[in-house]
């Protein structure tokens, strides 16, 4: 599997990651997976590490992402650290369609950045 997902109390955050190609049937399970740790612990907060992944995506499947996820199982009260290797204009498309559909996302380039940023307004 090219991803795992555990709940971390020291962030108190559901802690995914990913190396590998990224394809909508890949998404479709680490979509899943991560639906199902975030209900087990309660936590709507989580860091997508995607600092290794190779993205395959389309203009339009990046465009159809946010209401892909939707099926597979993520949520939109959820608030979503995304670390990626860089601020690539198909990271930022990505960033603002899934705002615009409704999610909380924000990108990072680093885990510490992206953890303080969760962490503020714990309620969510």
């Amino acid at each position: 599997m090219p991803f795992s997902v555990a709940y971390s109390q020291e962030c108190d955050c559901v802690m995914a990651n990913f190396e590998g190609k990224l394809d909508h049937e890949v998404v479709k399970e680490f979509a899943k997976e991560i639906a199902r740790v975030v209900s087990e612990h309660d936590c709507k907060r989580f860091l997508n590490d995607n600092s290794k992944v190779e993205l395959d995506l389309s203009v339009i499947e990046i465009y159809e992402l946010p209401g892909f996820l939707d099926t597979a199982g993520m949520d939109r009260s959820w608030k979503r650290a995304l670390i990626v290797p860089g601020l690539s204009k198909d990271y930022i498309f990505f960033e603002t369609v899934a705002n615009n559909y409704g999610y909380t996302v924000k990108l990072f380039t680093d885990k510490e950045s992206a953890i303080s940023w969760l962490k503020e307004g714990k309620g969510n």
